[in-house]
């Protein structure tokens, strides 16, 4: 009888830390999901950033080349 309440006792215990286990994981499954979340708009704000990049990028390449044109172009009438 001793025993058996001792397996008893010995099972509600095992119960009890098998759901605050459940729980634990439970709460580190949130915290990744909102980590994960948390990449993902990172993620599109570094693309938004990029996309800037490229579009200055052209920018300058642009204004570089007219001017380079215009700076050949003045030479070129001082010349002649």
């Amino acid at each position: 009888m001793i025993v058996m309440a001792e397996e008893s006792r010995t099972e509600k215990r095992l119960d009890e830390l098998n759901a605050k286990v459940d729980q634990g994981f439970a709460r580190v499954d949130q915290g990744f999901e909102r980590v994960d979340r948390d990449i993902r708009e990172v993620r599109g704000e570094i693309r938004e950033v990029h996309s800037r990049f490229d579009s200055l990028h052209r920018t300058m390449i642009l204004g570089f080349t007219g001017m380079t044109a215009s700076i050949v172009s003045a030479i070129l009438v001082v010349q002649l």
